[in-house]
C-alpha cells in the first residue's frame, strides 16, 4: 500500500458534507431559537436559563440549548464519519463547528451581520481562544471571525493531508511524512 493523499473527489465530497452539515444546524439553530424559543419566552415569561456544569475542573454556565444543540452537531459529524469511512470528515467538521461556523451561519440566515460581543459563547473552548487574540472581556465577533479562520485552516490542513494510519502500515513504513 502507498501513502497518498485523498482524492480529489473524495476531498469535495468531504467539504460539501461539511458545508451542507454546518448551514443544517446554522438553520436548525435558527429555528429552534427565533421560531420557537424566543416567542414562547416572550409569551409565557419562560427564562433564558443556564445551568452549571463542571468541566476541566472548572464550573461553567451552560445555555440549557446547547446541552442538546452541541451532541447533536458532534453526532451528525461522527455519523457522517461513519458513513464516509473517514476519520478526517467528522475532526474537520466538529473543529469548524466549534470554531464558530454554524455561529456564523445562524446569523447570516438571518440577513444580519455578527453583533458586537456575543458573551454566550464565552466558555466555547476553541471561540473564548479569541479573547486573548482581541483583549475583550468577552467574545467578540471579530473573535468569531479569527476563531473560524483557525477552525478552517486547521480542518484545512486535516482534510489534506496525508493519511497517518496508511503510512504506519509495513508496506509504508520507509515513507516519511
Amino acid at each position: 500500500m502507498v501513502c497518498k493523499k485523498n482524492s480529489g473527489r473524495t476531498l469535495f465530497v468531504h467539504t460539501a458534507l461539511i458545508i451542507a452539515s454546518i448551514l443544517l444546524l446554522s438553520y436548525a439553530d435558527f429555528i429552534v431559537l427565533e421560531k420557537i424559543y424566543h416567542p414562547v419566552t416572550r409569551e409565557h415569561g419562560i427564562s433564558w436559563t443556564y445551568f452549571n456544569a463542571v468541566l476541566f475542573q472548572k464550573e461553567m454556565p451552560f445555555l440549557w440549548w446547547h446541552a442538546a444543540f452541541l451532541p447533536m452537531g458532534i453526532c451528525i459529524f461522527i455519523l457522517l464519519g461513519i458513513a464516509a469511512g473517514s476519520f478526517r470528515l467528522p475532526v474537520a467538521g466538529i473543529l469548524m463547528f466549534a470554531a464558530g461556523w454554524e455561529d456564523i451561519g445562524y446569523y447570516v440566515i438571518q440577513g444580519t451581520w455578527l453583533p458586537d460581543q456575543l458573551s454566550w459563547l464565552d466558555y466555547s473552548p476553541m471561540i473564548t481562544l479569541s479573547r486573548f487574540i482581541t483583549s475583550t472581556e468577552h467574545v467578540t465577533g471579530t473573535g468569531v471571525l479569527i476563531s473560524s479562520l483557525i477552525g478552517l485552516i486547521i480542518s484545512f490542513l486535516i482534510l489534506f493531508s496525508v493519511n497517518p494510519f496508511a503510512c504506519l502500515k509495513k508496506s509504508c513504513a520507509d515513507t516519511k511524512l
